[in-house]
């Protein structure tokens, strides 16, 4: 041990030496030693407060489970209403989309079917006006084939033929335009009704497309739903793990 050498006392002759060693300084502040004990017996009113510090602790941890299982529970919530939010608002663009395009058609349509009347009674008013013409120009020659009878009755009978096979040729001439005239009105119109069931074929297909994306966008949304359902039994699922760990614990 070391030792601490506090004081140097000669002898009065100069023959004795005296030293004052300290092994070891004085600890008055220091912990006392107390004697080992056996551990007592807890009493009912600390057993009685552990069991409460325990129910409280589960508590407080159910608690936190549960502020979890809520923020999880308001998140898929949250998606939940996004994803509807984001059907509607895609339901209302398509459904204006296709009012629109409906729209568009049905004013197309209109004006095909305004300017084949125009040209239908642009049509008409032709053969009218040769049909007026015809009939000015067969007055005519009647009066002229008159005038000539009057002159001379030989020639009469003669000019009567002739100018009566004009007028059949002219009338049968005139016939024929009309004839040729109402099957080129029937072709257009056979075209015109081709053309337009070939459009409302086009907007069918235009409208089962719009439908088909409509059900693929429900069947995602169906999709996301389902996920949210399993995320939702997997956390009940967590949760009662932890409560059956938390009381095997206990």
């Amino acid at each position: 041990m070391a030792a601490n050498v506090l004081n140097e006392k000669n002898g009065q002759n100069g023959e004795n030496i005296a030293f004052e060693v300290i092994l070891k300084p004085a600890t008055p502040n220091g912990p006392r030693k107390t004697p080992k004990s056996s551990p007592r017996p807890l009493s009912q009113e600390e057993i009685k407060r552990k069991l409460l510090d325990a129910a409280d602790r589960r508590k407080s941890v159910e608690a936190e489970k549960l502020k979890k299982i809520q923020k999880l529970q308001e998140r898929g919530e949250e998606a939940r209403e996004k994803v509807q939010e984001l059907n509607n608002s895609f339901q209302a663009e398509t459904q204006r989309t296709l009012e629109a395009k409906m729209g568009a058609l049905e004013e197309n349509r209109n004006a095909q079917i305004l300017a084949l009347q125009n040209k239908l009674r642009e049509r008409i008013k032709k053969v009218e006006d040769v049909r007026q013409a015809s009939e000015k120009y067969t007055k005519e020659l009647a009066e002229r084939i008159e005038k000539k009878l009057e002159v001379s009755d030989e020639n009469r009978k003669s000019q009567m033929k002739n100018m009566l096979d004009r007028l059949k040729e002219h009338e049968k001439h005139v016939q024929e335009v009309l004839e040729t005239s109402q099957s080129v009105e029937q072709e257009k119109k056979e075209k015109m009704i081709l053309k337009m069931n070939e459009v409302l074929q086009n907007k069918n297909n235009l409208v089962q497309q719009m439908l088909d994306k409509l059900r693929d966008h429900d069947k995602r949304v169906e999709e996301v739903r389902q996920r949210v359902k399993l995320l939702r039994s997997f956390s009940e699922e967590d949760n009662k793990e932890n409560s059956t760990e938390q009381t095997e614990n206990e």
